[in-house]
């Protein structure tokens, strides 16, 4: 039951607008749009394998972009599907709303959406 979340990630990247790549070698960008704010995922890695770890960037501040950019990534990619997240207001991440909306307990909320939308 674990595994749960994730499964729903894959399943949420697999029907987007844009098709998901599964492979071996995935570099892909995927927007998640929840509750006003437009929040990147880095795919990244093995994602034909199955096995997703999703990386949440410590907040306020931050991204995950630069997670996916550090040494223990390119180990963990070979063997992972690797999903980089930008939380609502941090990195790359968009929207209408307000400081005031940036709060733990916010990002909770927008981590339940990110896998059950």
């Amino acid at each position: 039951m674990k595994a749960f979340p994730l499964y729903c990630i894959l399943l949420l990247l697999l029907t987007s607008c844009d098709q998901a790549t599964i492979g071996a070698d995935v570099s892909e960008t995927y927007f998640v749009r929840y509750k006003g704010a437009d929040m990147p995922v880095y795919a990244r890695g093995n994602t034909a394998s199955g096995k997703l770890i999703l990386v949440i960037h410590g907040g306020p501040g931050g991204d995950g972009y630069v997670y996916s950019q550090l040494y223990f990534s390119d180990q963990l990619e070979k063997e992972y599907g690797m999903l980089y997240w930008d939380q609502r207001g941090q990195g790359a991440s968009q929207g209408q709303y307000g400081g005031s909306q940036v709060t733990i307990e916010q990002m909770r909320e927008d981590l339940r959406g990110l896998c059950w939308g």
